[in-house]
């Protein structure tokens, strides 16, 4: 494995990442409660199966089953506009260390929830509330506190760590009982409150408050170097004249850059979520039941996961190597080609009495590939992306609309997805999914703009049609 990390990303890159260890730090111990977002995102894979099959001391038909699967989004949308308020008034980092609050009550009351289902959806909605303050929050932490060089690999850790939470919830679920499982995942948050309360809040926000002395200690500890008065210097410009722009919610549409950024971003989520991958991840285990059952759902699940993790991890390598626009078009091509193969195998096994069983593998092997090429590009690089193209003086709003939208969009997706599978078996949905993928591709080709090695005031002037250097 480190010979094929050294090869890739070369022993000079290797030996330059490790001047920036601060930065690292910053961004591992913060992205803990984007672990714990994971678990949340993935919790209903291995967990409403047993809730179906009686564990708890309630019956749970298939349609609470659902409800306690996407209820996670109202929480969702509901802590977005409340973080993005918080982001501005009480700073990045202490916005971010509130996030634990709701994950830890929602781990102690799905251990409690044996006793009522309104103590599980409860708990389902303060997870939510972590994932919707989570996604509204860490990529303004990780954009403001990282290098324009670094700061592909380091945006990219919020979906790996989102990959690991999603693997760790599957592998515990797989085999310990829903309340063993939310007692393990108390140590997420506790771990992350002695790690985070250690590290700085980012340059950006202190300089917002004119509070200059901080951001240079901030700063100091971030480049690991005393002198740091020139970058100091052109983050104060650069703050100052994004703060020198209305930054109302209607400023997000009226101001040109504002509404490219919102226009790019809007799509990029768009075409995520319509390439299935909430919907897959929420019903990883029934997906894989309904579809092979040679190999049991937990451990297709696991495997699923596992992958998720790996082919995210390398991206995060690749993406300030080869730019994010490259891996956004693989990424969309290769799902769309995946997902139509996939479509057409459950078209011919469930409408025509045309013989598919010798191809018995097809739908694991497609899916198997599916969340390779997932993660390559879609799974990664948009949330990274996120974080780049707002304007200081609308991110905070901007985070909280794309947020809500984000929920929104994979509620509708999960929800679509149950449904259709319902109605008539798998195929219909994922067809669906595999002609977005195909739009999705033109989207990024024609209208996504390549934002590697540049600082966050090269992107804006780059979306006021300024200063268009090729990368």
């Amino acid at each position: 494995m480190v010979q094929v990390v050294n090869k890739i990303y070369g022993d000079e890159k290797i030996q330059e990442d490790s001047k920036h260890w601060s930065q690292y730090l910053a961004v591992i111990s913060a992205t803990i409660v984007s672990i714990a977002a994971g678990v949340s995102i993935a919790w209903p894979s291995p967990s409403v199966p047993r809730l179906l099959d009686g564990e708890l001391q309630y019956p749970v038909s298939r349609e609470e089953g659902s409800y306690i699967a996407i209820i996670s989004a109202l929480g969702n949308m509901a802590a977005s506009p409340i973080s993005a308020y918080l982001v501005d008034i009480i700073g990045r980092k202490r916005t971010i260390t509130l996030i634990s609050l709701p994950q830890i009550l929602s781990y102690i009351l799905i251990y409690l929830s044996s006793y009522s289902i309104a103590l599980l959806y409860t708990a389902r909605f303060l997870g939510g509330l972590g994932e919707g303050a989570t996604f509204t929050v860490m990529a303004m932490y990780i954009g403001e506190i990282s290098e324009p060089k670094i700061r592909g690999t380091l945006g990219s850790y919020i979906s790996l760590t989102l990959r690991v939470g999603m693997l760790l919830i599957n592998v515990l679920g797989s085999y310990f009982t829903i309340e063993t499982t939310a007692l393990i995942c108390l140590i997420l948050p506790a771990t992350f409150l002695m790690s985070f309360i250690f590290m700085p809040e980012t340059p950006y926000y202190l300089l917002m408050k004119n509070n200059r002395s901080a951001a240079e200690k901030s700063l100091q500890f971030l480049r690991q170097r005393k002198n740091v008065e020139q970058e100091l210097e052109s983050l104060q410009n650069d703050v100052d004249r994004q703060l020198s722009e209305s930054g109302t919610f209607m400023d997000l549409w009226r101001i040109p850059s504002n509404r490219k950024a919102c226009i790019i971003v809007i799509g990029l989520r768009t075409f995520q979520q319509f390439s299935g991958i909430s919907a897959f991840t929420l019903y990883t285990q029934k997906l894989f039941k309904e579809a092979v059952d040679t190999i049991s759902p937990s451990l297709s699940a696991n495997i699923f996961s596992l992958i998720q993790l790996i082919l995210t991890f390398f991206s995060s390598i690749l993406v300030d190597i080869t730019g994010r626009k490259p891996l956004l078009i693989f990424s969309c091509v290769s799902c769309f080609f995946v997902l139509t193969i996939e479509a057409v195998y459950f078209i011919l096994r469930d409408f025509t009495s045309i013989e598919v069983s010798s191809l018995w593998w097809l739908p694991l092997g497609g899916m198997i590939l599916y969340i390779i090429v997932f993660s390559i590009g879609l799974g990664s690089i948009v949330n990274l992306m996120i974080g780049e193209l707002f304007n200081q003086s609308v991110k905070a709003k901007a985070m909280c609309l794309v947020n809500i939208y984000f929920a929104i969009a994979m509620s509708v997706t999960t929800k679509f997805f149950q449904f259709m599978t319902d109605l008539n078996g798998l195929s219909v949905p994922i067809l669906v999914f595999g002609g977005s993928c195909g739009l999705g591709a033109l989207f990024c080709y024609y209208i996504v703009p390549e934002t590697k090695g540049r600082t966050l005031e090269e992107i804006q002037q780059l979306l006021k049609g300024k200063n268009e250097r090729e990368n």
